[in-house]
């Protein structure tokens, strides 16, 4: 949204008025004619002087970055920044739980750009903007700068791309990839951080007086469409829309295409298992009351039809009629159909339809009514479907580890463990499950027999650091020292910039009493990371 601080004006419109009136001055939807909202191609384009750019100390990475992963927060960016590693993308090495890149949040470059939403940024303002991220990428690509092999590079910060026209300005060869998830269900959200620091500023005196739910709604539907808008016609081949809904229901899918947009390399399909949930809080908005669910509808209208969502609610709506009379073909169908477009609620009620009219249904329709149940928090109910799927088609692999996922949700670990157990002992290469089982385990307090399930594993995934990191906190719990550090020794031998690492390395060393080494270590560690 930073392109709302540039002093441009149009058709003898100006869009920023003094910073002291009290007109409302962000032009989000400036009315120029009825119901007309400003087309983005003029909105953002830049005007002005020529301004400084950052100077990378080794320009070359601008061959290889920088791709930016965002949205609103907590519509899933982190499953993304998951996948893109996992596809030997670099994203830094000083990063939080939520996977945000911390040397570019570290730096006040995005702060200075918000503080001008209001008004045109004065030249020195943006030149120290530009001096603050070059200092953070300098930061961020420190541990990527010790080594000569060139890959792809950038990071996850969920508003960087609220900042787009900045920072294409300063990259024109950037990516971006749009993470969007229902704006019904981001209404609902817990994380509403966003709102807190954005409202104020986007939406107008009487909007801020909504309920926070029609606020989250207002806020969502204005900045994915001028983050969509402004992606698709500026920079159409350099910008990647994802719907939330979609990576869960298709997983393999649109990780490939994710990959094939970043250009990296790996298999979609395991690396969509291992890293792909399904949130109980998927489709959290259907919940609400039908007055609520109107209102989200009436003030996220236009985004909600953009991105595909809008007709979702209305075949929600339909499917809950009274019809009664339809082919259980068409039923499984179209369960199939709203399954795939992320619509659990719409996809359950075809599918019972379809059983209720014939109840002699494959096996593959009782194994995705359940995945939809699990995934819209009728555990109990997917459970009872899973066993008919058992019941049906006793060796089919992946029913017992979608099990083993929800009885473990339930505590019920001894049931889960059985469930992996049995999975892997039909498919044994089905690498996604091992850290399912070993985490079992651990949860249960059976380190030993976790630590042998990540040692079976390394017969199929013997180049995973993830795995050799994850055997070296098991063994440095149960107290084999040594057996840590050559886990460790592994992971970083695989993995050489992460931080993590070496500060696991060096914690071994401190318990082994080997304090030179120890200090080695944290000195390398501080050399990959200063802060």
């Amino acid at each position: 949204m930073t392109w709302l601080a540039l002093d441009l004006v149009e058709e003898g419109v100006t869009w920023f008025k003094d910073r002291e009136s009290e007109t409302m001055t962000i032009p989000v939807e400036v009315t120029v004619s009825e119901n007309t909202m400003i087309s983005p191609s003029s909105l953002f384009q830049l005007s002005g002087e020529k301004r400084p750019t950052v100077q990378l100390s080794r320009p070359e990475r601008l061959k290889w970055g920088p791709c930016i992963i965002g949205g609103t927060g907590g519509s899933g960016t982190r499953a993304i920044a998951r996948i893109v590693q996992a596809g030997g993308m670099f994203i830094g090495t000083h990063r939080n739980v939520s996977e945000d890149a911390l040397d570019l949040i570290s730096y006040p470059w995005f702060k200075i750009l918000l503080s001008y939403w209001q008004s045109p940024i004065p030249p020195q303002q943006y030149s120290e903007a530009v001096h603050y991220l070059q200092l953070a990428l300098e930061e961020h690509l420190a541990a990527l700068n010790t080594h000569q092999n060139m890959q792809q590079w950038g990071w996850k910060i969920p508003p960087s791309i609220f900042a787009l026209p900045f920072l294409r300005e300063q990259f024109p060869q950037m990516k971006c990839l749009h993470l969007v998830r229902d704006g019904r269900d981001m209404a609902f959200s817990k994380n509403q951080n966003q709102l807190g620091y954005l409202g104020p500023v986007v939406l107008t005196s009487e909007e801020q007086t909504w309920s926070q739910p029609l606020q989250s709604m207002a806020l969502w539907s204005r900045l994915n469409l001028l983050t969509a808008n402004y992606g698709e016609q500026q920079m159409p081949h350099q910008y990647l829309r994802v719907r939330f809904e979609d990576l869960c229901a298709k997983p393999v899918e649109v990780t490939a295409r994710i990959f094939e947009f970043f250009n990296l390399k790996g298999d979609p399909e395991q690396i969509a298992r291992e890293i792909v949930e399904i949130p109980l809080s998927l489709g959290r908005w259907h919940s609400q009351d039908s007055e609520m669910i109107a209102t989200l509808n009436l003030i996220g209208k236009e985004a909600l039809q953009q991105f595909d969502y809008l007709e979702v609610e209305e075949n929600y709506q339909s499917s809950n009629s009274s019809i009664q009379t339809a082919d259980d073909i068409q039923d499984c169908k179209k369960g199939q159909d709203r399954f795939e477009k992320g619509d659990f609620f719409s996809a359950i009620n075809a599918y019972q339809k379809a059983i209720k009219f014939n109840p002699n249904q494959s096996f593959e329709v009782y194994f995705k009514l359940g995945k939809a149940l699990g995934a819209t928090g009728k555990v109990s109910d997917a459970i009872a479907c899973y066993q008919k799927v058992i019941e049906l088609q006793p060796d089919f692999a992946d029913v017992y580890w979608h099990l083993g996922q929800l009885q473990s949700q339930q505590g019920q670990l001894d049931h889960a463990i059985a469930n992996y157990k049995k999975a892997l002992n039909i498919t044994p290469d089905l690498v996604w499950v091992y850290p399912l089982l070993a985490d079992a385990f651990t949860q249960n307090q059976q380190l030993e027999e976790a630590i042998l399930v990540y040692q079976k594993a390394l017969v199929f995934q013997d180049t995973d650091f993830q795995i050799y990191n994850r055997l070296g906190n098991l063994n440095l719990k149960v107290g084999n020292l040594e057996e840590a550090f050559l886990n460790y020794q592994k992971a970083i031998e695989l993995q050489p910039d992460s931080v993590h690492l070496y500060n696991s390395l060096g914690n071994v060393l401190l318990k082994k009493a080997d304090l030179e080494a120890a200090i080695a270590i944290c000195k390398k560690s501080i050399q990959l990371n200063p802060k």
